[in-house]
């Protein structure tokens, strides 16, 4: 109840342009619902960019895609556009699947406004960092994958869940009406003292575990 509150109460302020700092950065602050299931409109990609899917307040098209490849071992991203972190864990998830070429895997990618200069706009220029077929990029602007893996991973009161690798074995579903599913294996890039924290080797080692 009280990480519903803290949530809430960072959504009003944001409103009226209150920036929040913590430790090495400003705290993401989660999007406002406003009720409604309206899309932005679409930014057309430009070359070397991949197509940037829209995310409703529930979630739905991010969740179709993820069930949609039940039967294959999904990794799921969740992630700031101008996030340097974020982009380089982007460009070394795209190194591992180069390296996995025949794997069956898919990457379900959501880019969210958690810091000052994040935008959609931004978000499209961030798909150049992930360019594989086998990943799909989602424009996350309620921080639908923010506010399930902050209540499934047991966050602090204080922090919000992003920056985060979650890998899930074949097989698992997410139905549209409930929590974020118990992932396989989860890392996260934040330094914090919950998680195994991510490095390259581990994400691959993990990654073909499941595989196999």
């Amino acid at each position: 109840m009280k990480k519903v509150s803290l949530i809430f109460l960072l959504t009003m302020l944001s409103l009226f342009g209150v920036q929040f700092f913590q430790g090495d950065g400003p705290l993401p602050v989660v999007a406002a619902n406003t009720g409604a299931e309206s899309l932005e409109p679409p930014v057309q990609a430009l070359k070397g960019q991949s197509s940037l899917h829209s995310v409703s307040y529930g979630g739905r098209e991010f969740l179709n895609a993820f069930n949609a490849a039940s039967d294959q071992t999904r990794l799921v991203l969740v992630f700031s556009p101008t996030c340097g972190h974020c982009l380089q864990g982007a460009s070394e998830v795209a190194q591992i699947l180069q390296q996995l070429p025949d794997a069956r895997v898919k990457v379900l990618i959501l880019w969210s406004p958690l810091l000052a200069r994040d935008s959609r706009f931004a978000a499209q220029d961030a798909t150049v960092y992930l360019p594989d077929s086998r990943a799909q990029h989602f424009w996350d602007l309620w921080t639908f994958g923010v506010n399930h893996y902050t209540q499934k991973l047991k966050y602090p009161e204080d922090r919000l869940a992003w920056d985060i690798f979650v890998l899930y074995e074949a097989g698992i579903s997410w139905r549209s009406s409930g929590a974020a599913p118990d992932p396989s294996s989860w890392m996260q890039h934040h330094n914090l003292d919950i998680g195994p924290k991510y490095t390259k080797s581990l994400l691959k080692s993990e990654l073909e575990k499941l595989l196999q």
